[in-house]
């Protein structure tokens, strides 16, 4: 059955939230779909089994939850896990917050050692969250692309000039093949920094679809050029837990444990995503919403963690969309802390 769009959470009555919680956190325990008679014993029999799967439907042509065969039970669906985590109860939230205390001793007993501060931060959080934690090093700060130059060699060869915030430039050569007239070049860079002055590159692509060939071109070289130099801005990447992931029902079966350990040791995938991500703080980002295609079977929180003089790593919990997102949020958010306040010492 195909979700109703754009249904408006005004909807979500009491029921429904109570309902819609209860197969969130049993499925979460349990990988299994979960059935009327299972959330009426959950609800103390207020509510009859008829009345739930009513409500049921509702749930799924909203596109809360779904459910694999008309009599089988349901499963969240990535809105239905949206939901939940924007409505947390106060006392989820709490629960969020005493995960440091339990993880700080941890690192009680470490030397001042970059590396040994990674691969710990990695071991406690891939434990914590029974998933796996991504840790990268800290650098310095990624650059913000401020504008462009497009300089005309010979034929389709072009100098492309990156100019960055804080005085930093980068010059890469490159390719065409849509190069017919050498003045459309001065267009083309026009056209993409007019929008760099209040857009980022991502919503820069986004308004691309109406160019000429070589404006696309250029922009997707320009994308390729930043995603080589967002890579060289991240430090070097541990990786945690790639067994306990692998062990999840859902990525169950030879095919697709290796499916899933060559996305995660992907470092380009990845890595791409980190940084996407990570450019608001602490975000958890729910399979479609994920901007990698081939990382949407998953969930991903991300956070940043750094120092005043502007050192900066990045950090994530991932796992399948079927996630304990209280104690994972609660791990990225203590871990990252930590993390700061170990690198502000430096």
């Amino acid at each position: 059955m195909m979700p109703t769009e754009n249904v408006s959470t005004n909807l979500m009555t009491d029921r429904k939230r109570s309902i819609l919680s209860c197969i969130i956190a049993r499925y979460i325990h349990s990988a299994s779909p979960i059935g009327s008679g299972q959330i009426s014993r959950y609800l103390k029999d207020q509510v009859s089994s008829a009345t739930i799967r009513n409500e049921m439907v509702d749930l799924e042509n909203s596109g809360y939850i779904k459910r694999i065969h008309s009599s089988s039970g349901a499963i969240p669906c990535d809105k239905g896990y949206r939901y939940y985590l924007t409505h947390l109860e106060s006392s989820e939230l709490e629960d969020i917050h005493k995960i440091d205390t339990i993880i700080r001793p941890e690192f009680a007993d470490l030397p001042i050692d970059i590396d040994a501060w990674v691969k710990r931060a990695a071991r406690v959080l891939s434990r914590l969250v029974h998933n796996v934690a991504l840790i990268t090093a800290p650098l310095t700060k990624q650059k913000h692309l401020k504008e462009l130059h497009l300089v005309h060699l010979k034929g389709v060869l072009a100098l492309v000039i990156l100019v960055y915030n804080g005085a930093n430039f980068g010059r890469y050569l490159v390719r065409l093949n849509n190069l017919d007239d050498p003045d459309n070049l001065q267009v083309a860079a026009n056209r993409i920094n007019h929008l760099l002055a209040t857009k980022n590159i991502k919503q820069v692509h986004e308004e691309s679809v109406s160019w000429s060939p070589l404006e696309r071109e250029v922009l997707l070289q320009v994308q390729r050029l930043l995603s080589v130099d967002y890579h060289q801005a991240l430090g070097d990447q541990h990786i945690e837990g790639l067994t306990r992931i692998s062990a999840q029902p859902e990525f169950a079966g030879s095919i697709g444990a290796r499916d899933l350990l060559a996305v995660l040791e992907d470092q380009d995938v990845v890595s791409t995503s980190l940084l996407e991500s990570a450019q608001e703080g602490m975000r958890v980002i729910i399979g479609t919403e994920n901007p990698s295609h081939e990382l949407r079977p998953f969930t991903m929180i991300v956070s940043s963690y750094g120092n005043s003089a502007g050192l900066m790593g990045l950090l994530a919990a991932v796992g399948p969309t079927r996630m304990d997102y209280v104690r994972a949020i609660g791990g990225v958010r203590s871990v990252s802390g930590i993390m700061s306040e170990l690198v502000e010492e430096l």
